[in-house]
């Protein structure tokens, strides 16, 4: 189970900052009983049309759509990330990403990501 509120506000029309709250709660025959909170901010800046750049801190589960079998249990990581997006004409963007996560147990990862998004 999962209960997610979030909310983003439009300071201007070039600065966006958003949070969220997560709680989740997993029972499987394995697992029973295990809870996680998990916190983010976000904020966004327009640098010139259609450029944008964007940052956010995350203590918790990270990402929810690619929630793994690694996440279940006491999961307690905190992440930094930053990203710049281009949006291009034809509803197609570019985003370039980086992220640096610490884990509670000593572990250290950065990760590195470039995506292609098409709208529709």
């Amino acid at each position: 189970m999962m209960f997610s509120p979030a909310a983003t506000v439009a300071v201007t029309p070039r600065w966006t900052f958003a949070g969220r709250y997560a709680f989740t709660t997993t029972d499987t025959a394995a697992v029973s009983g295990v809870e996680s909170h998990t916190v983010e901010v976000r904020g966004a800046h327009e640098i010139v049309p259609r450029v944008w750049a964007r940052g956010g801190y995350i203590s918790g589960i990270e990402n929810f759509d690619q929630f793994s079998i690694d996440h279940i249990g006491e999961f307690r990581a905190k992440t930094a990330n930053a990203s710049v997006q281009i949006l291009l004409p034809s509803l197609t963007s570019i985003v370039g990403s980086y992220d640096y996560q610490w884990r509670k147990s000593g572990v250290h990862m950065g990760r590195i990501s470039v995506s292609l998004v098409q709208a529709f």
